[in-house]
């Protein structure tokens, strides 16, 4: 009887023991959160899904239909002090949820938010980390508490809130000591400082008891995390050596940290962003070997961490990401003498009105720039239209620094230069060089006779007659000169002959019509809309054309209302836009192409006008005098050079497989040939300009068509062109409907 009770004992404490362990988490009275309180919230999806907690526990679950759950009826998870374990939660498939883990350590059943948060991941469905817990109690219950909320919720989620749209899970852990020797593991802020001054963060597992630090430049610390400031620059390797009462471990870093104290002296400002929105600012910059990508805000200083070295007189291509859907203006200043301010003298690069902006930046060969110096490199971009200046607070843009490291250039000039005129009916021309490295003068030829040698980059000249001109320009530097040659580099001629006018009826513009881009040759103008009326660019906007030559015309309109454009040339000079003179009739559309053959009848050697008629498709006749009724009209300059050049040979067919042996050559090639020989591939041939050639036989034939003129001759050969099936197929039809 006394054993039985004895066993009967033993059995009650064992079953107590079995359901002690499988017991519920303590219950907070205060702190119990609720199911999500949105109705809407099982539309949505959102809830927990999945947890696993270190490598052997895991729970699925049904999300926010479940609302609050209590799992710790499941059995604790053992965990060991100041080891890492793994946390994995996995919530809703529809939308992104915000998440935190926090842990009861010292099991007071009240979470403390800032020391008892373990873990926090944002606007994710999957989440998952690592977490470490370096003290506790131990061998006791523990609750942790998973809280999730979608993050379009009115607040993030906290240990005691109910979420709106999700769910809270509470899980039980035991914390153990960790009898592991410790492994050491440690971060810095930055492995490369232009401070001197670094934080270092432990991060070794196991619970180490103490610390033993080596930074590199004969100075320790026993500091958990010491934050230590180098004195002179360079590379330093970092040691750490930790304990605890079950061993020693160590860690060494080669060369970790780098100091570098070679930056720009200190900006007298420093812009920033006061109402960022919309997406404007810098995505990007690359010059020479910087290419920093970077998110939008208010001012960056990269010039600790990016920097580039750049030889004086030499041209770099760069680049500014910015938004692809908003126009911008960007500008860069570069402060050459190293004061800590940009003068107006310093700005080496301006994009307006334009979406990432690329270009290229002259550095300045002047004697005043300082060399072998860190200088600071200033690139902001506003919202067109914005104050865009190196010191001025931005609107919606932002600014940014970097470093260049500026050294002397001892490479022979690369002579190159631009032809500048505000008007080309004008006899005053500006020529800009662009050439590269150090240069001591410019010796410029202007082609009619005349020449001159200067010391600055910028030279204008008046030219005494009308005609076209070469011009070239040696460039001599320290270390060598070279010389580059632009044949017919200007054009001046008068201006066109006058035509009749032409208007906007009053009140046409409210409907978006108008001309918003044209392009011919090398004319490419962009303007806003009909609001603008009749706008008249031929002496400001300007292309050459050969005689012969097909150029394409594109006409786009600037809204998205289709509109009807003609386009007229004055191929005879006369001053009257005639029908025989139209080189473009597009009918309902919003963006207008056509190839435009030059007459071998133009006029050359003189400014010719074109103008560019466009008006809302359901609109009255269009003119090309007159008054527009809901339109736009724009003239531009074009100057018909006489032929010099020989021809190029091209060609097209109706069909390259005939059921009959007839085929129709045309011929399309450019600079007016005026002979043409034929060869069709079965010993027949032709001096047509367009034939019609019928063949015999079946089979394949092969092409070729020269072509004439008295400055050459040019061929072009198809191989195996033309597949003749039958010679002697269906009739043709006498008429097609």
């Amino acid at each position: 009887m006394k054993y039985a009770y004895l066993i009967i004992l033993a059995l009650s404490f064992w079953v107590s023991s079995i359901f002690q362990s499988k017991a519920q988490c303590p219950i907070f009275n205060t702190c119990t959160p609720g199911n999500a309180t949105n109705s809407t919230a099982g539309i949505f999806g959102g809830g927990i899904y999945q947890v696993k907690i270190g490598s052997t526990f895991v729970n699925n679950s049904g999300g926010a239909a479940d609302g609050y759950k209590d799992y710790c009826s499941l059995g604790a998870i053992n965990i060991s002090l100041g080891a890492p374990f793994s946390i994995y939660v996995k919530t809703g498939n529809n939308f992104a949820e915000n998440l935190k883990v926090f842990i009861d350590v010292n099991n007071d059943q009240v979470f403390s938010v800032t020391e008892e948060q373990f873990f926090v991941s944002t606007s994710a469905k999957v989440h998952s980390g690592l977490i470490t817990i370096p003290s506790a109690i131990t061998g006791q219950q523990l609750k942790l508490r998973i809280t999730s909320d979608l993050i379009n919720s009115t607040s993030l989620p906290g240990p005691c809130s109910t979420p709106e749209y999700s769910q809270v899970e509470d899980y039980a852990i035991i914390l153990q000591q960790n009898v592991n020797p410790p492994v050491a593991q440690f971060k810095v802020s930055d492995t490369l400082t232009c401070s001197g001054q670094v934080t270092f963060t432990d991060q070794s597992i196991n619970n180490p008891t103490s610390w033993s630090w080596s930074f590199g430049d004969g100075e320790v610390s026993s500091s958990q995390n010491p934050v230590h400031q180098y004195v002179s620059p360079g590379l330093f390797t970092v040691k750490l050596k930790i304990t605890n009462s079950n061993g020693i471990d160590s860690l060494i870093r080669q060369n970790y940290i780098r100091f570098n104290d070679t930056v720009p002296v200190a900006s007298s400002c420093s812009p920033s962003t006061i109402n960022q929105c919309c997406g404007y600012g810098i995505s990007r910059f690359v010059l020479n070997s910087i290419d920093n990508s970077s998110s939008l805000g208010s001012y960056q200083n990269f010039t600790c961490t990016n920097r580039t070295t750049l030889l004086q007189g030499r041209s770099y291509p760069v680049q500014i990401g910015t938004n692809p859907n908003q126009n911008q203006d960007t500008r860069i200043w570069i402060d050459y003498n190293n004061n800590g301010s940009f003068e107006s003298s310093e700005m080496v690069f301006e994009s307006l009105n334009s979406k990432n902006p690329v270009g290229n930046i002259i550095i300045s060969n002047d004697t005043s720039v300082k060399r072998n110096k860190a200088l600071r490199l200033r690139v902001v971009s506003e919202f067109t239209g914005g104050a865009v200046n190196p010191c001025s607070n931005l609107d919606k843009g932002q600014c940014e620094d970097y470093t260049v490291y500026m050294k002397e250039n001892n490479l022979p000039p690369v002579a190159s230069f631009q032809v500048i005129s505000q008007d080309f009916c004008q006899p005053n021309f500006t020529f800009k060089s662009t050439s590269t490295n150090v240069i001591l003068f410019y010796h410029w030829y202007f082609g009619d006779g005349s020449d001159t040698v200067t010391l600055n980059s910028s030279v204008s000249h008046t030219y005494g007659q009308t005609g076209v001109f070469n011009v070239s320009l040696v460039a001599v530097g320290l270390f060598g000169q070279d010389s580059v040659f632009v044949g017919n580099a200007v054009t001046y001629y008068d201006a066109p002959v006058n035509s009749c006018t032409i208007t906007t009826q009053a009140g046409g513009p409210q409907f978006g019509t108008g001309i918003a881009e044209v392009s011919f040759g090398n004319i490419f103008n962009r303007t806003n809309n009909a609001t603008e009326g009749y706008q008249n660019f031929s002496c400001t906007k300007q292309t050459s054309v050969l005689v012969g030559q097909k150029v394409p015309l594109t006409v786009r309109n600037s809204g998205t209302q289709v509109e009807k454009v003609r386009v007229w040339i004055d191929w005879n000079k006369n001053g009257t836009l005639e029908t025989s003179e139209i080189v473009m009739d597009s009918q309902s559309d919003t963006v207008h192409t056509v190839l435009v053959t030059i007459p071998s009848n133009a006029s050359v050697n003189g400014t010719l006008r074109m103008r560019v008629a466009s008006n809302f498709q359901n609109a009255g006749q269009l003119n090309s005098c007159g008054t527009i009724q809901l339109g736009q009209a724009e003239d531009y300059g074009v100057i018909a050079i006489a032929n010099s050049v020989k021809p190029t040979a091209v060609f097209g067919v109706n069909k390259t497989v005939s059921c009959t042996g007839i085929v129709q050559f045309s011929d399309s090639s450019l600079f007016l040939p005026t002979s043409w020989l034929w060869k069709f591939g079965d010993g027949q041939t032709s001096t047509e300009s367009s034939p019609q050639h019928t063949y015999s036989s079946t089979g394949s034939y092969s092409i070729t068509l020269v072509v004439a003129n008295e400055f050459g001759t040019d061929s072009i050969v198809k191989t195996n062109f033309i597949q003749v099936t039958n010679t002697t197929g269906m009739v043709a039809s006498t008429c097609i409907p």
